[in-house]
């Protein structure tokens, strides 16, 4: 898979994931790594964690993760 916003560029790059919102390859020009609070249900209390998010630049300007 290739990079979504690079083949709008005219460039060919290969995609180091995909957005969580829109779904769009990225590579890592291209790329948001956030933290995403996560609470798995459980018999037990919440047990709330930090995982990984992989936003495209274009949701991470809408969402204002940052």
């Amino acid at each position: 898979m290739n990079c979504y916003d690079s083949a709008q560029e005219g460039k060919t790059e290969s995609a180091l994931g995909v957005c969580t919102n829109c779904g769009a390859g990225v590579c890592q020009q291209h790329m948001v790594m956030d933290k995403r609070r996560f609470e798995q249900d459980s018999m037990g209390p919440p047990a709330p964690e930090n995982t990984r998010q992989v936003l495209c630049v274009s949701c991470d300007q809408v969402l204002g993760s940052r």
